[in-house]
C-alpha cells in the first residue's frame, strides 16, 4: 500500500479497502511504502491495527515499512513501526513530541490534564520506537 500526504480520516477511508482486500487474499508480509509529512496519531494508530489485526485463525502478517520520501511525525512513528523498516536514501525522517490544538477558554484544570495526556502519549509513543529498536513486542 502507499501512504502519501497527510495522514488522517480520508487516508484511513481510502487505506481501509486496500488493507482488508490484501488481508482477505494471503498472509503474505505487506510492503508499506510512506511518502509524509504526518498527520494524526490516532489516524496512524487505526491504520496500524488494520494492518496488524488478527485474522480468524489468529494469524498476523509481517509488515515491511518503506520510506520512499519523507516520513516525518506519524508517518515516522509508522514507520518504525514496520517488522522491517527500510528507509530510502535521501529520505527525511522526522520525530517530534505530540502535539494537541489548545482550546478556546483554556482553563489551569484543562492545561494540567493535557499536559498530563500529551506525556503519557509521548511515553507510549517513546516505548513502542525502543521496543520497536530492539526488535522487542509493541505495546
Amino acid at each position: 500500500i502507499y501512504i502519501s500526504g497527510k495522514i488522517d480520516d480520508a487516508q484511513v477511508n481510502r487505506l481501509a479497502p486496500q488493507i482488508a482486500k490484501l488481508r482477505h487474499v494471503s498472509n503474505d508480509p505487506i510492503t508499506v511504502y510512506i511518502n509524509s509529512n504526518g498527520g494524526f496519531t490516532a489516524a496512524t494508530d487505526i491504520i496500524w491495527g488494520l494492518l496488524k489485526s488478527r485474522d480468524i485463525d489468529g494469524n498476523q502478517p509481517r509488515i515491511i515499512t518503506v520510506a520512499v520520501g519523507n516520513a516525518k511525525s506519524a508517518a515516522a512513528d509508522l514507520l518504525t513501526y514496520g517488522d522491517y523498516a527500510y528507509a530510502c536514501q535521501h529520505t527525511s525522517i522526522l520525530f517530534h513530541g505530540s502535539r494537541v490544538g489548545v482550546p478556546e477558554n483554556l482553563t489551569a484544570e484543562d492545561s494540567y490534564s493535557l499536559g498530563d495526556s500529551l506525556g503519557a502519549t509521548n511515553e507510549t509513543i517513546a516505548l513502542r520506537l525502543a521496543n520497536a529498536s530492539i526488535g522487542q513486542q509493541r505495546i
